[in-house]
């Protein structure tokens, strides 16, 4: 039993001497322009993962990296601009980071970038450019831009009307257990 406490004591003590040599090498190269770490100290201060959490020093980091062309860290900055997570909430600075991380094939960045056009939230109102958004997403099967892709054909928002394109895109999603679209096949179907 006395080993056991030693060995774990012991392990303990190195794992924590390891976890911030480890921090202080994250730091090192974020500074030195590793996107990498730039992105991943940036997740630390957003978690408070080893450090004080900290949205404003998240931002920082996240802003390093997002330019570096890191998509991840684009939709992070666009969901925190969104939400006004260490920043001002601000819809047109939240939907650039979006549109650049959608532009890298982010498929979440995609349906937020697409439903920013769609409200006009930081963008000028722009059913055809949600359109091209949703579709995108909607022939990989997400079921969230197939039910947004079936109200825009049936109400022609962005594209031209039409009802037989739309219930594809309705039936296509409720199959995929989205509650809007079960919703609003079976109001349809009353």
């Amino acid at each position: 039993m006395y080993k056991i406490f030693i060995f774990i004591l012991f392990f303990s003590s190195v794992s924590s001497l390891f976890a911030s040599d480890t921090l202080e090498k994250l730091i090192v190269d974020a500074k030195n322009g590793d996107g990498i770490a730039q992105s991943l100290l940036a997740d630390r201060y957003y978690e408070g993962k080893g450090v004080q959490q900290s949205y404003s020093k998240a931002v920082k980091w996240f802003k390093k990296a997002a330019m570096q062309g890191d998509s991840l860290s684009q939709f992070t900055l666009g969901e925190m601009y969104y939400e006004g997570k260490g920043v001002t909430k601000n819809y047109s600075e939240a939907a650039k980071w979006y549109l650049m991380a959608a532009e890298r094939g982010d498929d979440i960045a995609q349906i937020f970038i697409g439903e920013m056009y769609y409200k006009g939230l930081g963008v000028k109102q722009n059913y055809s450019e949600a359109a091209k958004w949703f579709m995108k997403l909607a022939k990989r099967g997400n079921d969230s831009a197939q039910f947004f892709l079936a109200v825009m054909y049936m109400d022609a928002q962005g594209v031209p009307r039409d009802y037989k394109k739309g219930m594809q895109w309705l039936k296509r999603s409720a199959e995929k257990g989205n509650p809007s679209a079960r919703k609003l096949l079976k109001a349809m179907n009353e």
